[in-house]
């Protein structure tokens, strides 16, 4: 297994509420290709964006509004983004801690949340998704 390469600065979420989260999924002539392309945080009034490129975990600070924001197109591509803390039941919970780790062929980054159902992100080759 490799060795896991973190870029940027993981933030400090153990004992924060999740606010948001949000994830941007990528589809290629109507059929979804990846379902987290990119994570977007928001904890303690402060959005983070996670996202994996061949196994690197990439922590980043953004500014985001997601009122507009629905679908991103392209020709064959667009982007869409779905609400998973309010689909899943998990925005406001409280996080108990924020894990990352090397994986066969990838990394994967697990959430886990005070009294509900924790999330994991996980990329394999180029591949993220996500299961509670």
């Amino acid at each position: 297994m490799e060795e896991l390469e973190i870029n940027g600065v993981v933030p400090e979420l153990s004992g924060r509420e999740l606010k948001q989260l949000i994830v941007q999924e990528f589809w290629y002539e109507g059929v979804c290709e990846e379902e987290a392309n990119v994570v977007y945080l928001n904890v303690g009034n402060t959005w983070y964006r996670l996202y994996f490129d061949c196994g690197i975990v990439f922590w980043r600070h953004d500014i985001t509004d997601f009122e507009n924001e629905h679908i991103i197109k392209f020709d064959e591509t667009s982007y869409k983004f779905r609400d998973l803390g309010n689909e899943l039941n998990i925005a406001g919970s409280q996080i108990i801690s924020c894990e990352t780790e090397a994986i066969e062929n990838g990394s994967k980054v697990t959430f886990s949340l005070n009294g509900r159902s924790g999330i994991v992100f996980k990329c394999i080759g180029d591949d993220t998704s996500w299961e509670t």
